[in-house]
């Protein structure tokens, strides 16, 4: 995550390293029998053991474009995570057992796990791995391998944040909460990392809306199969902005009837303060096809039935980040909620 580095450098100048180049060599194109020996080397020949440092070192599972046809099955190959832990670098990438007891060695080590919801993870990048719905089963292996390695480490070394937190908060414009990671990491200039955040930037990507209804079924139940078991729901407590999650899967719903409205007052019918900035915002990153769907559910309260219909309709169009938005803009004592899993 880029916006570390400022507070980094600002606590520790030059002694902040980061995307370092000999490093990876050391971890991802030596033998591992002598990494340790060349980790140690490289370090000293740095002037690390000289003055207090900050390294960081951002890793993604699997990495890159190369050698992807080895996990290809992803989590349909009952061998495939087995294979990859035995690699020495699982995904063409860190092996972050390893990396842990390698720097550990020489200094205190702290693993942050960005995590983001399947859908939106593997539309990031969905060309890769023959398409969209491989891509995510490739995705779903590499979480396990990740939380195989997670458990195995001390509670107080590592935690986790879901970006779609870090858009809540930002949404919300409580830019102090990001202050629960620099403490984390041991950054004593909480209030730098608290003035990057301000301009963190969300994704605009809409995976839900854009990539078909067939391939996000596919992908859902790969979720639904997998997510159980993964470090999210084993570990909850080691979650960072957990207090940005919305406590149940609900989206909701004004009583009043619509009615022949002007714009203004139809957006208001919807729970949408126009004057709300956070609104504004919220409505520019919807479609046509969104703010139709959801109108169509303001507009059929006195059927339950069609109601439902329609919440699943949206359910399809919404990303997950813009569903965060909602759980934001409307205010409770004018609502009643609807069901809407997610």
């Amino acid at each position: 995550m880029p916006m570390l580095l400022y507070p980094a450098v600002r606590q520790f100048g030059s002694g902040t390293i980061s995307w370092w180049r000999s490093l990876r060599e050391v971890l991802m194109k030596t033998p591992p029998s002598r990494r340790k020996a060349r980790l140690h080397q490289l370090l000293d020949a740095m002037g690390v053991f000289d003055r207090p440092h900050f390294i960081v070192e951002w890793c993604s599972w699997p990495f890159g474009e190369d050698v992807r046809g080895r996990w290809s099955e992803g989590c349909d190959d009952p061998n495939g995570l087995r294979r990859e832990e035995r690699s020495g670098n699982p995904g063409n990438s860190v092996d972050l057992r390893e990396f842990v007891e390698l720097f550990q060695t020489h200094g205190d080590v702290k693993v942050l796990v960005l995590h983001r919801g399947l859908a939106s993870a593997a539309w990031s990048h969905k060309e890769w791995d023959d398409g969209l719905v491989e891509h995510a089963k490739v995705l779903a292996l590499f979480n396990d391998y990740l939380t195989r390695v997670l458990r195995k480490f001390d509670a107080d070394m590592w935690r986790w944040v879901a970006y779609e937190d870090l858009c809540e908060a930002h949404v919300q414009q409580d830019f102090s909460a990001i202050k629960a990671i620099a403490d984390f990491l041991g950054l004593q200039r909480g209030a730098d990392l608290e003035r990057v955040f301000r301009h963190f930037r969300p994704s605009r990507k809409d995976a839900s809306s854009e990539m078909s209804p067939e391939n996000l079924r596919a992908i859902r139940r790969v979720e639904e199969e997998k997510c159980q078991t993964w470090f999210p729901s084993a570990f909850p407590a080691q979650r960072l902005l957990a207090q940005f999650s919305p406590s149940s899967g609900k989206v909701r719903k004004l009583l009043q009837p619509a009615q022949e409205q002007d714009q203004s007052t139809k957006d208001s019918q919807m729970g949408l303060d126009p004057t709300n900035p956070a609104f504004i915002q919220f409505l520019a990153s919807m479609t046509e096809a969104q703010k139709q769907a959801w109108l169509a559910i303001c507009e059929s309260q006195a059927d339950p039935e069609e109601s439902a219909i329609l919440i699943t309709r949206l359910q399809q169009l919404l990303s997950e980040y813009q569903v965060f938005y909602l759980f934001t803009l409307f205010p409770p004592p004018a609502v009643y909620c609807l069901g809407l899993g997610t």
